[in-house]
């Protein structure tokens, strides 16, 4: 729900910012690292662009800031960085071969929906094969763009600290106005953008507000501090120097953060990230949660299909907590399961585009249908195969990092290890809310890389030749008086 309408200076905004990315990329090439360039612009994109506004323009899908980012920046590191990006990688195909199969599936979509909807006066547009194109390039902008970026561009333990600082001085950035939508409520996207991208009820958190800045949603900074606080976490327990501030300083001011956010998913998931993440690093601990996300990730669409997962049981839990949570966490299962016996009319390929993924009444019209998980949107567009495809790029990660965690050098391991498990938390965040940005898999696309290249043996330095010592100078013998004479 969105309050106001979005003024001439957001388009300006957003339709600069691509020229900004390639400026700032042609002016820092040769002067600071491709990572450290990478890193600052895909998280001023997600912190101070527009959110939640799209340019719509034929026969591709509807572009906001998140995807402009991505492609925007994927072009200026082929422009300007193309022989430092990482060529290729034990598993380097693997991603690329999902988007192909993502693209495949979107196709199949499109010719199981070639048939309109009628649901009273409201006729929902068939899928045609311009909206096959769209679909699939939305697919892959969406999960792949911001996976192959990440993957191909941090590849060292120095990238992943220059990602950890660019994070940690972002959310510095962002402190003071925080503090401005803690005592002023949530309007700087109003005031600066002309519109909000969410209701003001949904900032109202414990007598006061919950702010949200420039994001789409309070969730969304919550989920983003969350990440700044695993990243300085791990370079604590690795013994990174930072500046201005000291990791450890940097982990406390984080927490206040945090609390200040007032999300309780991400204080639960910043608690899981304090436990793990320690000096001397507990690799089997950390590898353990890894398996427990990728199969919890993996299982919960399918327990829920079947209608084996104890949603009950939860509600109840939640119940001796809070009474709102409680309800909150009722009326999430039951669109969870009006949503899921929409589709499973079509559970192969799904319903694909136009809104034919949602429940509307059948005598008005009326969309009577709420989208919060990632993963029901997957299931209702495009079904299990397209379901299936989009939990494997966030979780084959996980996966090949519980496996190659006690291999990587002990200097590293506290930093990949803290990246592993934010990126298993916001996994499991994929299940209860649907993603603004592409943190999960950006993030996932770093992992992906670091935790082969960081496992293998440092190469060893080539012993240094001995130079040979030079041989003692023989004084030559002493000339006689008679050979003298004689010669």
């Amino acid at each position: 729900m969105y309050e106001g309408d979005a003024n001439w200076f957001s388009y300006l905004v957003l339709g600069l910012w691509p020229f900004v990315v390639l400026l700032v990329f042609q002016q820092r090439q040769g002067r600071a690292r491709m990572a450290r360039t990478t890193s600052w612009l895909i998280m001023l994109g997600i912190m101070f662009m527009p959110a939640s506004l799209f340019f719509d323009a034929p026969l591709i899908p509807p572009l906001d800031k998140v995807r402009i980012t991505a492609l925007t920046v994927r072009i200026a590191l082929q422009i300007f960085h193309s022989k430092e990006l990482l060529k290729r990688a034990p598993g380097f195909r693997m991603p690329q071969i999902i988007a192909v199969l993502t693209v495949i599936a979107c196709y199949q979509t499109m010719a199981t929906n070639r048939d309109p909807l009628q649901y009273g006066p409201l006729e929902v547009n068939a899928m045609s094969p311009s909206d096959f194109l769209s679909l699939g390039i939305s697919m892959v902008l969406d999960t792949y763009l911001p996976f192959s970026i990440a993957q191909r561009v941090f590849t060292s333990e120095r990238d992943l600290r220059d990602l950890f600082e660019v994070m940690a001085r972002c959310l510095l950035i962002y402190l003071p106005f925080i503090l401005y939508e803690l005592r002023m409520a949530p309007v700087l996207h109003y005031k600066f953008y002309g519109y909000s991208p969410f209701s003001f009820v949904q900032a109202l958190r414990a007598d006061g507000y919950r702010p949200a800045v420039f994001m789409a949603h309070g969730l969304v900074l919550a989920m983003f501090a969350a990440a700044v606080y695993a990243g300085a976490r791990g370079m604590w327990a690795a013994g990174v120097v930072t500046k201005p501030l000291k990791a450890k300083w940097l982990v406390m001011l984080f927490t206040v953060v945090l609390v200040m956010c007032k999300t309780f998913a991400a204080l639960l998931y910043s608690g899981v990230v304090w436990l793990l993440i320690r000096r001397p690093l507990r690799t089997g601990a950390v590898a353990g949660f890894l398996w427990f996300v990728s199969i919890f990730v993996a299982s919960y669409p399918a327990l829920r299909i079947e209608g084996q997962f104890p949603t009950y049981m939860l509600v109840d839990w939640a119940a001796e907590a809070s009474a709102d949570r409680a309800q909150s966490l009722e009326f999430r299962f039951q669109n969870e399961d009006l949503l899921l016996a929409h589709g499973l009319a079509r559970p192969i390929w799904g319903w694909g585009s136009w809104g034919r993924s949602r429940v509307y009444e059948e005598e008005t019209g009326k969309d009577i249908s709420v989208t919060d998980g990632l993963w029901v949107m997957w299931f209702g567009s495009v079904g299990h195969v397209g379901l299936a495809l989009q939990l494997a790029m966030i979780i084959l990660p996980l996966i090949r990092a519980a496996r190659r965690l006690k291999k990587i050098r002990p200097s590293a391991a506290p930093m990949v290890a803290a990246l592993a498990v934010i990126s298993g938390c916001l996994a499991i965040d994929i299940i209860p809310n649907a993603r603004a940005d592409y943190l999960p898999v950006f993030l996932g696309g770093a992992l992906w890389t670091l935790s082969e290249t960081l496992s293998r043996a440092a190469p060893k330095k080539q012993p240094a030749r001995p130079v040979p010592e030079p041989l003692p100078e023989v004084p030559p013998p002493e000339t006689s008086a008679v050979e003298a004479h004689s010669g």
